[in-house]
């Protein structure tokens, strides 16, 4: 194992990871001082098309992917060889590039964190994993739980961080190491992800030997915009912002030493102007000083995140998330280009 990690860290010098401010806490997979992974969120044709844009030289490093355990029966459920084809995707290239995989506790639609941390019922999809892994045998990021205490996710505080660990110690148990753990939150979601007991128990955290790195998903910009407050006087009580939310966690990841990773990140609300409704780049520039400048600006700010995944998707597509906007970088050749130039 010790020569896939090192074969890692060498491809992380030739493709997919960015010069950036230095920080550096050793989690496993973190890239050296002063680089940070560039990734691609999920979505196939959507990966295919990000691919397409960019130059050979500035090709993701990782692919993020989403399967539920144990999934949808009606589907066949996680299995083996279902989660070795999704490693194993035609346009993941196996020699220079990696997975994230992300996951729910769901068992057809219904969240499981309670059984899963509680019964032998779902044991069995732990040696799944494990045996997938094992036959796999490269390097993989694991999301469990993706955004641990959204409310859209419905988990539940105190019993989702032993669901958490139970998966990760089972793992470990059976042998396999060649993975990183992500543990997550998003903005929309309470800013109780640092809660504890009288007695130490978390509310929402697995605890730092079974977490490698924190995760981060920012859609909006005001979920990470500088020039943002942090906290805003509501009748009279200071309440934190959804940026200051973002920046109380990543204090969190500093205060634990905690390397960060932004999961999933999208240009969301933005509705990027396609190239055949431009007018001499106006919208594009507009749209980038209001998006993708403040967030390159973020990164600059915060050393300790070491990685990104842009999710380059046409959410108008998708019936449930309509309203959140086209985000695809390759539709308006100014932002085309100025993330390119960014990324380079």
């Amino acid at each position: 194992m010790k020569r896939i990690v090192v074969f890692f860290i060498v491809l992380s010098f030739i493709t997919g990871v960015l010069n950036t401010s230095s920080a550096h806490y050793g989690a496993k997979y973190e890239p050296p001082d002063g680089k940070t992974i560039h990734g691609l969120g999920w979505h196939g044709a959507s990966q295919d098309a990000y691919m397409e844009m960019m130059p050979d030289t500035l090709q993701p490093l990782i692919f993020q992917m989403m399967k539920d355990i144990p999934g949808i029966s009606g589907r066949g459920g996680l299995t083996v060889t279902n989660l070795l084809a999704a490693f194993r995707a035609e346009n993941i290239n196996q020699r220079t590039q990696f997975v994230e995989w992300s996951f729910h506790f769901r068992d057809d639609g219904v969240v499981i964190d309670r059984e899963f941390a509680d019964t032998r019922e779902y044991d069995g999809y732990i040696d799944t994993v494990a045996i997938a892994l094992r036959e796999y045998g490269r390097p993989v990021f694991i999301r469990p739980g993706l955004e641990m205490n959204g409310n859209w996710n419905g988990y539940h505080p105190y019993i989702f961080p032993r669901a958490y660990r139970k998966f990760v110690e089972g793992l470990r148990r059976r042998g396999v190491d060649n993975f990183a753990t992500v543990w997550c939150y998003e903005p929309d979601a309470a800013a109780d992800f640092a809660d504890s007991t009288d007695r130490g128990g978390w509310k929402w955290y697995p605890g730092d030997d079974v977490v490698d790195w924190f995760g981060l998903d920012p859609f909006d910009a005001d979920h990470f915009d500088p020039a943002g407050p942090d906290s805003i006087d509501r009748g009279g009580q200071w309440v934190l912002t959804k940026k200051g939310k973002s920046e109380k966690f990543l204090s969190f990841a500093e205060a634990r030493e905690k390397s960060v990773y932004l999961n999933e990140l999208s240009a969301r609300h933005v509705w990027i102007t396609p190239h055949d409704e431009e007018v001499d780049s106006t919208h594009g520039e507009v749209d980038w000083n209001y998006w993708f400048a403040p967030f390159f600006e973020f990164m600059e700010n915060h050393p300790n995140i070491k990685g990104f995944n842009y999710i380059n998707l046409d959410w108008t597509q998708i019936g449930r998330w309509e309203t959140w906007g086209d985000a695809r970088l390759e539709i308006n050749e100014y932002i085309r280009d100025m993330w390119i130039k960014e990324i380079s």
